[in-house]
């Protein structure tokens, strides 16, 4: 054996999360995002071995804790996917919160918070607490505004209308229905077929003006199964990856779109639901630091530590970094 890890698993409403808890050396960097440069220059062998088939998936996803910047802080993070992407999510937060405090690694502070330090900058996390039990966290996501609206593209014979969202990235919203589908499993392959042609179809409309921006994941919206929740709705991101959570990186883009188009007042509450069926209440508050009309979403939910494991690579193995299915 070459390399030895040790991970703790999380989901948050099914969204997996990889904790590496031992198997990495001291990541160097005064700033979270020096030492989100320094690990992805040292360290990218880790994320190919962990996150990657066999051990992993398309849809795993990763996070290293590091001490923290700020003395206000209790620790800090770094994310990693499959691909350069290392943005935060609050499915992601919520999971790693509830492992350092189930695990007694870190307690609130004096106001019932955890903050903690990430290559964007400082999240504050509201946790929910039973005991040892963390029974839920809140937390304000990525601020998030409707960039173009009502956009008319036609794609293999039907006329469609979406919009343009823009949050970390680009997001397209769509009504499932306007493709004569719904929001269920056993359509994700006709799902995941027009998510790229719809990719395709906005690029080459050339509407996204500024640099180094990308379309980064299409929102498929649907009616509820569940009586007391108000939309059903699935992210597929460019990649490939299906977010299996309500309150991941589409939640915000689908918040911002319901109050552009009236549906979703400041301070009202609204209940999503995920493709798998988990729900969660959201609501949103306006963003004043923003020049735009963007909102902050308002996001709580839920993790539970699934497994903790260790992980070896044998020198003689072919697939020592893994594979990806798409």
């Amino acid at each position: 054996m070459i390399k030895h890890f040790t991970t703790t698993d999380l989901h948050s409403s099914g969204e997996p999360l990889r904790v590496i808890t031992g198997g990495i050396p001291f990541i160097m960097g005064e700033t979270m995002l020096e030492k989100q440069g320094y690990f992805n220059e040292h360290f990218d062998y880790v994320k190919k071995i962990l996150l990657s088939e066999p051990r992993g998936h398309l849809g795993m996803k990763g996070c290293i804790i590091t001490p923290p910047i700020f003395k206000e802080s209790n620790f800090g993070v770094l994310f990693i996917n499959h691909d350069e992407d290392n943005s935060i999510c609050s499915h992601s937060i919520i999971a790693v919160t509830t492992y350092m405090l189930e695990t007694g690694i870190v307690q609130l502070n004096e106001n019932k918070q955890v903050i903690i330090d990430t290559p964007s900058g400082n999240v504050i996390t509201n946790p929910v607490c039973k005991g040892s039990q963390v029974r839920e966290v809140s937390l304000n996501h990525l601020s998030a505004y409707v960039y173009k609206h009502n956009i008319v593209i036609h794609s293999l014979g039907k006329e469609l209308t979406i919009d343009l969202v823009l949050s970390d990235f680009f997001y397209v919203t769509i009504n499932a229905a306007d493709l004569g589908l719904n929001v269920n499993i056993d359509q994700l392959p006709e799902l995941k077929k027009w998510s790229h042609i719809i990719k395709k179809e906005i690029e080459e409309l050339k509407l996204i003006k500024e640099e180094n921006q990308m379309i980064k994941g299409i929102i498929f919206s649907d009616s509820p199964h569940h009586c007391d929740s108000n939309l059903r709705y699935v992210t597929i991101f460019e990649n490939g990856q299906i977010e299996r959570s309500p309150y991941g990186a589409g939640a915000g883009p689908l918040l911002a779109q319901l109050h552009h188009k009236g549906k979703l007042g400041i301070g009202e509450h609204i209940t999503l639901e995920s493709i798998v069926g988990v729900r969660t209440i959201c609501s949103i508050s306006l963003d004043h630091n923003k020049k735009t009309k963007s909102i902050v979403p308002h996001i709580c939910g839920r993790a539970f530590i699934t497994g903790m494991h260790q992980f070896v690579v044998d020198p003689s193995d072919p697939l020592i970094e893994g594979f990806l299915l798409k």
